[in-house]
């Protein structure tokens, strides 16, 4: 979600994690141990970013972030920081800690202030998608790895997550409808010809078959032989019917009842939410 992308960056600056020495706690004082601390679940919480900024311990999974379960975490966890963010503030700190830890507070506020209203009833649009993010990871073109048997092993099982989340869409766009919480309808009929692409009756010619075409000198015959197999398989079963069901649901129904009107406000508590 967008605001795990803003604080994931706030904390990476206040952790020294990039390149931002005004912003760098001191290496062993406690508000480094918070910034390291809350860094760590927010990577554990959104797996993808982890891989985006290249650290591959969690390349297998993608976490069903639109999910009531989950944002019920991610929310605690954001409290929790922020209680232990304003206890740190309260005492005594070097001035760069002082600045890092307000800074943290700011956004952690704006987080827990902004999970009032259900982004995640309106989780894809012809901009922002999902579903067409990971074809591109799948194609081994942007930063999902594919240079090891494993790798490969990995992807599929974060594919497997993706049409649980897919899935979780569906369910959360018919609430939004519901609820009059959509995008305008003219948007999201561009979304269809976004999914339909994806959804091919050969295997061989998907976007996520790309990296089984020219494999690594390091994946062994064997491996390959096993790789296109279960790829192929998994995008025939698995991953065209989950977008085809995207799809079906969109063009059936979520453009029947989206609304006509293009600006944010037209939704519930829109002008609150867009300021």
């Amino acid at each position: 979600m967008l605001r795990s992308h803003r604080l994931l960056a706030t904390v990476a600056l206040a952790a020294g994690l990039s390149a931002a020495p005004t912003f760098a706690a001191d290496a062993d004082s406690p508000a480094h141990r918070l910034f390291e601390d809350y860094f760590e679940r927010q990577l554990q919480l959104n797996p993808l970013l982890a891989t985006f900024i290249g650290d591959h311990r969690y390349d297998d999974k993608l976490t069903n972030n639109i999910s009531p379960e989950h944002i019920a975490i991610a929310l605690d966890v954001d409290r929790k920081a922020l209680e232990n963010a304003q206890k740190l503030a309260a005492g005594q700190l070097s001035d760069a800690d002082r600045l890092s830890v307000e800074i943290l507070i700011h956004d952690l506020r704006a987080s827990i202030e902004g999970a009032k209203f259900p982004g995640e009833l309106a989780p894809i649009n012809q901009f922002q998608s999902l579903p067409t993010l990971m074809p591109v990871l799948g194609s081994g073109s942007s930063a999902q790895p594919f240079a090891t048997a494993a790798d490969y092993d990995r992807f599929l099982e974060r594919m497997r997550d993706y049409i649980v989340w897919s899935d979780q869409a569906i369910v959360n766009m018919r609430k939004g409808l519901a609820q009059n919480l959509t995008y305008p309808r003219v948007l999201m009929a561009k979304v269809l010809p976004q999914l339909k692409d994806l959804i091919v009756a050969d295997p061989e010619t998907s976007l996520f078959y790309t990296p089984l075409k020219k494999f690594p000198d390091d994946v062994a015959a064997t491996d390959r032989t096993r790789l296109q197999a279960t790829y192929r398989d998994a995008i025939t079963k698995e991953i065209n019917p989950a977008y085809q069901r995207l799809h079906d649901f969109i063009r059936d129904e979520y453009l029947k009842g989206a609304r006509t009107q293009v600006g944010w406000s037209n939704v519930p508590n829109g002008r609150a939410w867009y300021a």
